[in-house]
């Protein structure tokens, strides 16, 4: 099945280098190579390679690709998730898998109510310390 072939219709999009290394990997994921994405969109495969190179700044070719391969099209993300994506990239790697562990810990738990008596929910609560010895 052909996808919306992007040298006919759509709006070019920003090609980040983010997005490339998307593609790149869901690309490698399917066992695609470029020839085999430009078939699947139909478009030649010399400017899939342009593309992938980064040779072009936007591309009509944007959202097909990301429609075919199933990710996200730069700039598709909500707004507070790109923030906390981009807060994430700063931290080192342990501060980065406690921030990923708290976040999964958050997805986890049911909304509750806002209180003053009880802003945090009980999950999420750090245990109490113990004194020093």
């Amino acid at each position: 099945m052909h996808l919306m072939p992007g040298r006919r219709t759509g709006i070019p999009i920003e090609v980040t280098k983010e997005w490339l290394l998307e593609v790149a990997l869901a690309l490698d994921a399917r066992g695609w190579d470029k020839s085999d994405l430009a078939r699947a969109i139909d478009v030649s495969a010399g400017i899939v390679s342009r593309l992938m190179r980064g040779e072009l700044k936007s591309s009509t070719l944007v959202i097909p690709i990301s429609v075919q391969l199933g990710i996200h099209a730069p700039g598709s993300m909500d707004p507070m998730v790109r923030e906390i994506a981009e807060a994430m990239r700063s931290l080192s790697a342990d501060r980065f898998e406690q921030a990923r562990i708290y976040i999964r810990r958050l997805a986890d738990v049911p909304a509750v109510a806002h209180t003053k008596a009880n802003t945090v929910p009980d999950a999420l609560r750090k245990p109490p310390r113990r004194p020093a010895r």
